[in-house]
């Protein structure tokens, strides 16, 4: 159950992070056991050895075992449709007999490759307790639902619990610096998941209203109430897209006035320019490409390559710790 408990954890916060089950049985990553003719002769001979030929063979062996069940899934599903039983409730057993496939199947190859940290990073050690207690804090915040739950398996099975939380935590971490970069489009964007979350479930409520023959007025009501969510959606994505246009302005504002600011100084630069292009003759250094132009990085006040683009960068919109660092100029 505590196992059951972890993947349903995982399912529901890992979004987006899930490989089909096509991909995840049949051929694992892309480009495994492909005898390309404009392959090295090394690697055909590595992919046709006797070990590369046995994993093939339980990647096949296990899409066939996965289509067999969807087979008698299906079967199953036929015969209480023709019983007579509910069209929702028919439903309801194949999609959840369908994802337990899933999730098998995922936990399979998860247990077989290496887990991946921040940012694409391999993270082969355990989630820190400080990493721990900044992702559950961080839930705690923002899905409060989800992190009771969890804290739940944790309680029952911590080991558990722990490998939920390490699977998800590269998702989590994303979440977390969108946060940070953009508090107030994080919030937006998180309330917009929230409110597609449930327009979702109430179209189901209301399909499954239609075909068992929910009281009309139930109806009118539910109607009405996904009516709400979806103008606050449509609000929700207008405000996303009037930040992103600021943001887009404010940059463009920046570039203008770094633009009109090397204008003001064309001599100038253009002298440090020629110094730097002799210098670097002299030295017998090469000339580096974005020292190309006038005022470009490396080009203006004497100051060393890459010093302007650092400047440049610490400028940029949601930069971690800039904020920070002109506070304390």
């Amino acid at each position: 159950m505590n196992r059951m408990n972890a993947n349903t954890l995982i399912r529901s916060a890992a979004l987006g992070l899930g490989l089909s089950l096509f991909a995840a049985t049949a051929f694992g990553q892309p480009g495994d056991f492909r005898l390309n003719r404009g392959e090295p002769t090394e690697q055909r001979a590595e992919q046709a050895s006797p070990e590369a030929r046995e994993q093939m063979r339980e990647r096949l062996r296990n899409r066939l075992n996965d289509i067999r069940s969807s087979e008698a899934r299906l079967e199953e599903a036929l015969r209480m449709l023709d019983a007579g039983e509910p069209i929702d409730a028919v439903r309801r057993r194949v999609v959840a007999e369908g994802a337990e496939q899933v999730r098998e199947r995922r936990e399979q190859m998860t247990d077989r490759r290496p887990q991946m940290g921040r940012r694409g990073a391999v993270a082969q050690t355990p989630l820190t307790p400080e990493q721990t207690q900044e992702l559950m804090q961080f839930l705690r915040e923002t899905n409060p639902q989800l992190h009771d739950r969890l804290q739940s398996v944790m309680e029952r099975d911590e080991e558990a619990g722990r490998r939920a939380l390490q699977r998800v935590a590269p998702g989590l971490q994303r979440f977390i610096d969108a946060r940070e970069r953009d508090p107030e489009g994080f919030e937006a964007r998180r309330e917009e998941l929230v409110t597609a979350r449930r327009t979702m479930e109430l179209a189901r409520e209301i399909r499954t209203g239609i075909e068992e023959g929910m009281a009309p007025e139930r109806l009118r009501e539910a109607r009405e109430e996904l009516r709400t969510l979806v103008a606050r959606q449509f609000e929700l994505r207008m405000q996303n897209s009037r930040r992103t246009i600021e943001q887009l302005r404010s940059r463009l504002e920046r570039h203008e006035a770094d633009m009109q600011a090397q204008k003001e100084r064309r001599e100038q630069l253009v002298e440090d320019r020629v110094n730097a292009i002799i210098r670097s003759a002299v030295e017998g250094r090469p000339v580096r490409p974005d020292n190309a132009r006038p005022g470009a990085p490396g080009s203006r006040d004497g100051a060393k390559p890459g010093e302007h683009r650092r400047m440049h960068e610490d400028r940029r919109p949601g930069r971690r710790g800039a904020g920070r660092e002109r506070g304390g100029r």
